[in-house]
């Protein structure tokens, strides 16, 4: 397969929002270009054992309101508010599809967040993202420059507590009928990017419970199986018998369109989904990033949410 320059970025502009960027700040380049489909795997690190870690076949609990988060990706700012937002929603169980770090400023404060709230709602494995990958291994294939420059700043930044904690995310998770991973069902340590409904059919096939949650591409939307669409709605109630791919969109770093922070609440017993959308000061997020030495378009970006 032929890959990409390493200069693709990792989620690419629209061609309006290169032009509104690179007059406002100088990108040279931004074309939108395939997406790497392909990664390395884990080698010289004492996690290349973390494929073959997998969790009961289910953790079978009462619980029945889920907030299921991803892709915070070390941004304070956006995580204060949805964790406010999920507070105010309530809700019995936190499931976390990966990449709580990566580009942002601030990845000890959204560790370190993260497990407080862990702690409180179940002590549930976080899935591994590519940009966790990167930070614990220090591989960075596939990644634009300044997403790779992000992930060895942060990976300089963290401590030895929360390195060993980041070490210890898995691949897949699975909980009562849900089932978790950050890319694809089918080969999660590949990073591919479910986008094409025609590709995201095939995926019902690599797991057995009714809904599977995702992350990744910073885009929210449910796909039932057997329909042609992504539906991206506030709202969904789950027909009985009906399976779904679910991505929850990013806390951190909405790709979307739409700045504001993503996550969604899924209630197993009316078997509900709704999609909750944050506002958050991404201008504070910017000026930290600045701050920090870290490239200014990864603050940029969010106010246009791409």
């Amino acid at each position: 397969m032929k890959h990409p320059s390493r200069n693709a970025a990792n989620h690419s502009f629209p061609d309006t929002i290169q032009c509104k960027l690179r007059h406002k700040i100088g990108i040279q380049s931004l074309k939108q270009e395939e997406f790497l489909r392909k990664n390395h795997r884990f080698f010289n690190y004492s996690l290349s054992n973390v494929k073959g870690r997998m969790p009961p076949a289910g953790l079978e609990r009462n619980m029945t309101r889920y907030a299921v988060i991803s892709d915070i990706h070390s941004n304070q700012e956006a995580f204060d508010a949805v964790l406010a937002d999920m507070g105010d929603q309530g809700f019995d169980r936190l499931l976390c599809c990966g990449d709580l770090v990566g580009y942002g400023p601030n990845p000890t404060y959204c560790i370190e967040r993260f497990r407080e709230v862990q702690e409180k709602y179940g002590q549930v494995p976080c899935i591994l993202g590519n940009h966790d990958h990167a930070v614990v291994t220090g591989i960075l294939i596939g990644f634009n420059p300044e997403a790779a420059v992000a992930a060895k700043w942060t990976r300089e930044q963290i401590t030895q507590t929360n390195f060993r904690w980041l070490s210890r995310f898995v691949w897949r998770w699975t909980e009562d009928n849900l089932f978790l991973t950050h890319s694809s069902p089918e080969n999660p340590e590949e990073w591919e990017y479910l986008y094409a409904p025609s590709r995201i059919s095939t995926q019902f096939n690599y797991f057995e419970q009714e809904i599977c949650f995702v992350g990744h591409t910073h885009q929210p939307y449910v796909f039932a199986q057997g329909t042609d669409r992504l539906l991206t709605v506030d709202e969904f109630h789950i027909p009985d018998g009906v399976r779904c791919i679910v991505n929850c969109g990013s806390v951190g770093q909405p790709r979307d369109g739409d700045p504001r922070a993503s996550y969604c609440l899924y209630d197993s017993n009316k078997r509900l989904l709704q999609f909750r959308r944050v506002k958050y000061d991404f201008n504070l997020t910017l000026t930290r990033i600045i701050n920090s030495g870290l490239p200014e378009i990864l603050g940029r970006r969010l106010e246009y949410g791409y």
